[in-house]
């Protein structure tokens, strides 16, 4: 694990609504192959911030972007929509990243079609191929968003980013609106294709007990600044930092994190 997929040096962002309110502030880390960093810290802690930053989505006051080597903080236009070949994004709410009046296996196939030089027979078998990969199959492609449950919309929309091969999945509370049961399987799922597709994947959650049984590493946010940093078993077993320490201890802490 060698191969350091995202970097991200003093990255800085600021908000202005009547003042000034420092949402992320000199933010630095960086994700291997094969890795899992979990970014965790409670609302308005600066983690949506941070997930839009990387995405590009918003631009950064300061700092830098590197991905796969190229600086990406100042990419416009085609350069930067060449990025998310690259990297590619699960959202929290799976069913509304979806157009609700096409089947998902048709916007799969449409990103394929735009990022790929997939012919339509070609892409078609590759639809299947990414639902199976996702623990689905055929059938569920033929579904509306709104015909599929809450795991299987969500493993639809994994599958979808699978789709461009990324080299970076980023997850913004990909698990919170499922139950536990199946967050479990798709925490285990997360961790089976980082590891099969030597995939980098930045996990943002505001849940220390999921982070915990998911990620390689933890950086833990708060008022925007990474208070506490390090592998996840040792900061999640033994936090240092007092806003850690708090975290940790309102949670209702599942087997194994005692």
């Amino acid at each position: 694990m060698d191969d350091v997929i995202l970097k991200l040096v003093r990255l800085r962002k600021a908000f202005t609504d009547g003042r000034a309110v420092q949402a992320l502030e000199s933010f630095s880390g960086e994700v291997r192959a094969g890795e899992i960093l979990g970014v965790v810290g409670e609302s308005g802690s600066g983690k949506s911030t941070l997930a839009r930053l990387v995405m590009r989505l918003i631009d950064a006051d300061e700092g830098e972007i590197w991905l796969c080597g190229r600086e990406i903080g100042r990419l416009r236009g085609a350069a930067l929509r060449r990025c998310y070949g690259q990297m590619q994004m699960v959202f929290q709410d799976a069913a509304g990243s979806f157009d609700p009046r096409l089947p998902v296996g048709r916007s799969i196939a449409e990103l394929l079609e735009n990022f790929t030089d997939l012919r339509r027979r070609e892409r078609a078998a590759e639809v299947g191929r990414l639902l199976e990969q996702a623990g689905l199959t055929a059938d569920h492609g033929r579904r509306l968003p709104g015909e599929l449950s809450g795991g299987e919309c969500q493993r639809a929309a994994i599958a979808r980013a699978l789709a461009v091969r990324p080299r970076l999945l980023l997850c913004d509370e990909a698990t919170s609106a499922l139950d536990v049961s199946m967050q479990a399987q798709i925490v285990e799922l997360l961790h089976r294709l980082a590891r099969e597709l030597s995939m980098a994947v930045l996990f943002i959650s505001h849940d220390l007990a999921l982070v915990d049984s998911l990620c390689d590493r933890v950086a833990v946010l708060y008022r925007g600044r990474v208070v506490e940093e390090g592998p996840a078993r040792a900061v999640i077993g033994s936090p240092q930092h007092p806003y850690t320490q708090r975290l940790r201890a309102s949670v209702l802490t599942p087997e194994g994190l005692e």
